[in-house]
């Protein structure tokens, strides 16, 4: 009898700390799970409803040829939504990146200077948006709304609207190793990976994403505890800037043309990821993962959209949408 007791009771325990550690994980993982599943669930639905476009292989590259683009945006969006900000600038920033690329390279047909310099601009807009919100005081919305039509406004006039061939990288190692494939994987698809991983060591592994998550939690408890929140949230906006150039550059790399309106279309998508992540406007709280994740879901809708026969004018409809049941989903969350 004790023995069997003995045994029940072990057992027990052994149930009770698996459910512990269920609990603990599950609240530790809370939004990273739950888009998990949506995802999942998302890409059953569209196999059951589009079997025939789903189960070729066709589908699943263009979608990885092109979501990683927005995945790798709104990872870099996600660290000014973490701060308390908001980038509407990235989409011309992006065209702007791109730009100064195709001009260099134009110059001097050298890939590594090309690079470099179209990265850089990037890093110089970004930091322009951090000086006009925590130095001069304007209000994120505002600042980077002015600085998207102030950027693309000096595109349109330095191109005069034209745009610029680029035929000849198509060969270039550079090209290869940003747009180009190993095997039937997309290289942008594996960039969007490493700069994830890249990404989620400096938000949750370095002090510097302690402090995005700090002030934008709480600014004044954060300058309390010696975070400098305008050094802080010019670093998030560095970051955005960056990775938006790297977008514009790596999408021209694959157009084999610059466009004047390069970026224009990402906005929208680019936001929608990030809210459709568990990413919520109000600082303090965030998750790349998310982000990561939410990208590749817009592009299965997008995808399932046309396979359903829908028409092109359904996408921003559902996009939109998208982000306001988003952001619904996790206020009630959150109020639980």
């Amino acid at each position: 009898m004790n023995i069997r007791f003995f045994k029940k009771n072990n057992k027990s325990n052994l149930n009770n700390v698996i459910l512990s550690k269920f609990k603990n994980l599950w609240k530790s993982f809370t939004l990273q799970l739950i888009v998990s599943l949506a995802y999942f669930g998302l890409c059953m639905l569209f196999l059951i409803l589009s079997p025939s476009a789903f189960s070729k292989p066709a589908t699943y590259t263009s979608i990885l040829t092109v979501a990683p683009f927005t995945a790798i945006l709104a990872m870099g969006i996600t660290f000014v939504i973490v701060s308390g900000e908001i980038d509407l600038s990235f989409g011309s920033v992006a065209g702007l990146g791109a730009y100064i690329f195709t001009q260099i390279w134009l110059l001097t047909h050298n890939e590594t200077l090309s690079l470099i310099g179209g990265l850089f601009v990037g890093s110089l807009a970004g930091a322009l948006n951090g000086i006009l919100v925590t130095k001069i005081g304007i209000i994120s919305m505002i600042a980077t709304l002015g600085t998207n039509f102030f950027w693309r406004g000096v595109i349109m006039v330095l191109t005069e609207g034209f745009g610029s061939s680029l035929v000849d990288t198509k060969d270039t190692f550079l090209r290869y190793i940003l747009v180009g494939k190993v095997g039937e994987i997309p290289n942008q698809l594996l960039w969007s990976i490493a700069l994830f991983i890249l990404f989620w060591l400096i938000l949750n592994r370095h002090k510097i994403g302690s402090h995005i998550y700090a002030v934008g939690d709480n600014i004044e408890s954060a300058r309390m505890m010696g975070i400098n929140p305008t050094k802080v949230k010019t670093i998030a906006y560095i970051i955005s800037g960056v990775s938006a150039s790297f977008v514009g550059i790596m999408s021209t790399l694959l157009l084999l043309t610059f466009w004047p309106s390069t970026g224009e279309g990402y906005l929208l998508v680019a936001l929608a990821a990030v809210f459709l992540g568990g990413n919520p406007p109000g600082g303090g709280v965030g998750t790349l993962f998310g982000s990561l994740i939410g990208s590749f879901m817009l592009g299965w809708i997008n995808t399932g959209l046309i396979a359903a026969g829908a028409t092109g004018f359904w996408t921003n409809l559902v996009y939109g949408l998208t982000i306001i049941l988003s952001i619904i989903a996790y206020k009630f969350a959150k109020k639980r």
